[in-house]
């Protein structure tokens, strides 16, 4: 492994989990990266989990780099990995978006959400105030939002590991300021993506001075073409 490269941190978005890397992990690992693919902390009995637990979990990540890294948000991960750029801006080598929210200052996801394009995923989503938790009708929402250019098994397999996600953290809103905006960033946009119009991936990334790649992918390029994916992340 060569040991100049920075380390890459693949944070996941809402509902999955570090399996969804599964694919690209390795590919990554064979261009001679150190890949980190970690799970966002869950809901306890005695803790509600927010934006906050997530950007404080991945910034202690990049913090126990010998050097500044690759950090890619996947989704809901794009708020995180923005946070986390403004604590920790010299700790990042580059920011990349895929198919993520690109937040300004004071964006939560829940507002993103509700200016955008389309609203295809808003018809399978179960809120839980109680509970702190919105879930999903797993299907259709795999089938038709999330992965409908994946293959069957693939979908079979997102359908089987989404899990419950912490309403708090789409309603928490982001501090961003200079620290952020000095962060080199990118934005890798599905063309084909349901969840997050490529419309609007664009206009956020544009605000943000991201540079723009284009991908044929739906909302899940790791599984949809993990081979694209990694080569649009090291180029």
């Amino acid at each position: 492994m060569q040991t100049n490269l920075p380390a890459i941190i693949l944070v996941h978005g809402a509902w999955h989990g570090a399996w969804c890397w599964e694919r690209m992990t390795p590919l990554l690992a064979a261009k001679g990266y150190r890949v980190v693919a970690p799970d966002l902390p869950v809901n306890s009995e005695h803790k509600k989990i927010g934006m906050q637990d997530y950007a404080e979990a991945i910034a202690a990540l990049v913090q126990a780099e010998s050097q500044p890294v690759i950090l890619v948000g996947h989704s809901m991960a794009g708020i995180i990995i923005s946070q986390v750029a403004e604590w920790v801006p010299e700790k990042i080598h580059e920011l990349i978006y895929l198919s993520a929210y690109v937040p300004a200052n004071g964006d939560s996801l829940f507002g993103l959400a509700q200016s955008a394009t389309n609203h295809y995923l808003r018809p399978y989503l179960h809120f839980d105030e109680v509970n702190n938790e919105i879930s999903l009708d797993k299907v259709p929402a795999v089938e038709e939002v999330f992965a409908q250019l994946c293959t069957k098994a693939d979908q079979a397999l997102a359908i089987s590991r989404l899990s419950k996600q912490p309403m708090k953290a789409f309603a928490d809103t982001v501090s961003l300021g200079t620290g952020f905006e000095s962060v080199a960033k990118r934005a890798i946009i599905g063309e084909h993506d349901k969840a997050i119009a490529a419309v609007d991936q664009v206009r956020m990334a544009e605000k943000s001075g991201a540079v723009l790649r284009f991908i044929p992918a739906d909302h899940s390029p790791f599984y949809a073409c993990p081979e694209v994916c990694v080569n649009a992340l090291l180029q």
